[in-house]
């Protein structure tokens, strides 16, 4: 019996040490925050020659480079001390890495209003489309980071899933989740790009219809995610129980979090 549920760890459980929620804070959340809200620090400090001391050829926006430069640090530093400390590459970094080139490089150049609307689809759908993309990790990342011995009770939840034969089922239900994520993500892009073909009504856009964009962002796009990834927690945890037949206290033990 012990060897079997450290085989089902190893396929499930994440190999990565460390907090795969802190993981994912620096390799998407933190880099997707300064691309985004760099020139509101820009407004406060002083940051110009700080981050990036030179002009890019390239380059139409200094700020915008200055914030690539500093997203960038997050997942590139990540990845460093991974492989320092662990002596191998941490996918999740390599992620977040191709996440901001493709999410950053965007805003190198000035765009006309239709190429923002583009830009403001191209977030959500690229890191919708990584996401997807991790189906083909072992263990996907989402496994990664939710059967984790950090979070969860590995052991027991396996031994359930064995002795109600719901091994296969679970491996499906983080699949279909995953998916259930990457059309969350979808259903964003196509949010965000309504909304900015609304609102940019010029063809170069003014700072009141970028500012007003901003603001409609929130009740438009971005509850309506967040009510989305809800849901798709709420299914998980629900489907989880359902099939392991222990309650959320028994998976997800409140004192792993003292370990």
């Amino acid at each position: 019996m012990k060897a079997q549920l450290r085989a089902a760890n190893r396929a499930y459980a994440s190999k990565e040490k460390g907090n795969p929620i802190l993981s994912f804070l620096l390799n998407f959340i933190i880099p997707i925050f300064f691309l985004t809200k760099y020139s509101l620090f820009c407004d406060v400090i002083n940051f110009d020659g700080i981050i990036f001391p030179f002009k890019l050829g390239v380059a139409h926006n200094q700020v915008a480079a200055n914030a690539l430069v500093l997203s960038l640090s997050f997942p590139v530093g990540y990845f460093i001390v991974n492989w320092i400390i662990h002596k191998r590459t941490s996918v999740v970094a390599m992620a977040g890495i191709v996440g901001v080139l493709l999410t950053g490089v965007v805003g190198l150049f000035e765009l006309s209003s239709q190429w923002l609307a583009v830009k403001d689809a191209a977030i959500p759908l690229v890191l919708g489309l990584l996401i997807l993309l991790t189906l083909k990790m072992r263990p996907p990342l989402l496994v990664r980071m939710v059967c984790n011995d950090s979070l969860m009770d590995v052991y027991k939840v396996y031994a359930a899933l064995e002795r109600n034969g719901n091994e296969e089922r679970f491996k499906n239900l983080f699949r279909v989740t995953t998916w259930m994520f990457f059309l969350s993500f979808v259903f964003s892009a196509i949010t965000h790009y309504i909304l900015a073909v609304i609102v940019l009504v010029d063809p170069m856009p003014t700072n009141e219809q970028i500012a007003e964009l901003m603001y409609l962002k929130y009740p438009y796009c971005v509850l309506p995610f967040a009510l989305c990834i809800v849901f798709i927690v709420l299914y998980l945890f629900k489907k989880m129980t359902s099939l392991t037949g222990l309650t959320m206290d028994e998976i997800f033990p409140p004192e792993l979090d003292n370990k």
